[in-house]
């Protein structure tokens, strides 16, 4: 091997005293990698879980509330066109 081909082959090491990652070294960051993922995860499905509770409590309560008020204006108009039809007839 000439010169210029050493040198070549010895810029892609770190200077010496840097650590190498191994095989071994990835493996382990991939492992915790995938735990820290899972965690988040985890984390987010119970996030969203709770706000869907919440957006189906809502939506019951607001259905209620609109249920309310559209028999009060069924009830007052039913109870208004019987008295006009009772009054004029």
């Amino acid at each position: 091997m000439d010169r210029d081909a050493a040198v070549t082959v010895l810029s892609v090491f770190p200077p010496a005293g840097e650590e190498i990652a191994t095989k071994r070294d990835l493996d382990q960051l991939g492992a915790t990698t995938k735990r820290d993922f899972d965690q988040v995860r985890a984390e987010m499905q119970h996030g969203f879980d709770s706000l869907e509770q919440r957006l189906i409590i809502r939506m019951h309560q607001e259905f209620i509330v609109q249920t309310r008020w559209m028999t009060g204006v069924v009830v007052g108009a039913i109870v208004s066109i019987t008295a006009a039809v009772l009054a004029w007839g």
